[in-house]
């Protein structure tokens, strides 16, 4: 029955996709849920083929144009660095298939999210609604399929029969968070029930998820939202928001057991604790352990790096968990400075944006800064496709005196003499 419901939930997105774009963004964080739940790793590969081909026939049959963005630029000699970093690397046998998963990530997300037509506001508010909706369904459906045989089982959500990890279930629930919360935001009272109904489900399976990188990475997406959103027009959607997230967040608490939610932010004080001199949390400690690993490699390869993707060849773990050491230990100081480049042209291409489509660019500038907030706590570069698909957008939809956007919609004649006619009186 979980399968059915998983397959159906994917099917759903891909044929609401062909009326409302924004379903097809939303699955591209559902997928990695979906596949652990059938145990098929590949179906990420499909969908974003599949997904990426409807976006690009809807963008041809249209007649839009697209024209090069700055930060489109960036991103190709940043990827294009990434690559040459092979020619040095220590371990290409290590480096070659996260390379690759780098590759793909960017280049899947880019062809979703990069050939966007229409309204930008209508389409990440469609893409917010149909992401809270199936963070709903696949966290009832990863509740049902949970395993509880193990003690590490009861702490954290392990599927049964997958050897999916736990922290990789846990990718995508800050951005279906940050959606129930934008939709509260959002005015309209079916999107407000929506994310009034979805947030309690989806905090509360994260919760049980017990990744403190989803509360941390979530916190800090709403408030880039609601002070990138702030305007006197906008106070009363925003203190109705406010309201009804902290509602929503008790009611995900009240529901839970006292002792599941003990365990889970447990974890939070794990991190303050000492255990034989030194903190007595797991994975902290193991953080720590990779943290020197890095230094010391970085000492002995300061300009060029080891190559991006070889770092498994000298650590237990294949990245550091943590963007900034991971780009710094790859490529070196010289590739860490074209990554800080991309990321600066990044941003104020987001503030330029802003400026232009406050309601869009406020959900994508959040998207963004939540993604890089996961990423110094957990996760690869490679991994990073919530964050790749913000640059994409952010490309998209950028003004025309920065990088062409998408065309306006063409207006019929006998329209345009009546508005010129009212215009000239």
């Amino acid at each position: 029955m979980v399968s059915i419901i998983t397959i159906a939930v994917i099917v759903s997105l891909l044929i609401a996709g062909l009326r409302y774009p924004g379903a097809l963004l939303a699955g591209t964080f559902a997928t990695y849920q979906a596949g652990a739940l059938l145990n098929f790793p590949q179906l990420v590969i499909i969908y974003t083929a599949v997904a990426g081909a409807v976006i690009m026939i809807r963008f041809v049959a249209g007649h839009n144009r697209s024209h090069f963005a700055l930060i489109d630029g960036a991103t190709f000699l940043l990827l294009l660095l990434c690559t040459a970093s092979q020619l040095w690397s220590l371990d290409t046998d290590k480096s070659a298939p996260l390379l690759l998963q780098l590759v793909l990530s960017i280049g899947g997300m880019y062809l979703i999210g990069r050939f966007q037509t229409g309204d930008p506001l209508r389409l990440m508010q469609q893409m917010c609604l149909f992401l809270a909706i199936s963070g709903a369904v696949l966290g009832f459906c990863l509740l049902a399929n949970r395993a509880t045989g193990s003690w590490t089982a009861q702490h954290r959500l392990i599927l049964e029969g997958s050897d999916a990890a736990a922290v990789g279930l846990s990718q995508s629930w800050p951005a279906m968070l940050l959606a129930c919360v934008i939709l509260l935001f959002n005015g309209r009272s079916l999107s407000q029930l929506v994310g009034l109904v979805c947030l309690p489900i989806i905090g509360y399976v994260a919760i049980i998820a017990a990744t403190r990188s989803v509360f941390l990475a979530f916190a800090v997406g709403a408030i880039v939202y609601i002070v990138s959103s702030l305007s006197m027009r906008n106070a009363p959607r925003l203190l109705f928001g406010v309201i009804t997230t902290v509602a929503a967040g008790f009611a995900a608490v009240f529901v839970m057991p006292a002792e599941q939610f003990a365990l889970a932010f447990g974890r939070f004080d794990d991190l303050f604790s000492s255990s034989d001199g030194g903190v007595a949390d797991a994975s902290a400690r193991e953080r720590l352990d990779l943290f020197t690993t890095t230094w010391s490699l970085l000492r002995d390869h300061p300009f060029g790096g080891i190559g991006y993707g070889a770092f498994g060849h000298f650590a237990k773990q294949d990245y550091p968990h943590n963007l900034f050491l991971e780009i710094l230990v790859s490529l070196g100081a010289t590739g860490f400075a074209a990554f800080i480049i991309w990321l600066l042209v990044l941003l104020l291409s987001q503030v330029t944006l802003l400026l232009r489509a406050q309601g869009a660019a406020a959900i994508i500038l959040a998207m963004t800064m939540m993604t890089l907030t996961q990423l110094q706590v957990s996760f690869a570069f490679s991994m990073a496709k919530p964050l790749f698909l913000m640059v994409a957008l952010t490309a998209c939809f950028l003004p025309r005196s920065y990088a062409g956007t998408v065309r306006a919609p063409r207006v019929p004649k006998d329209k345009e003499d009546a508005m010129l006619q009212v215009v000239e009186r």
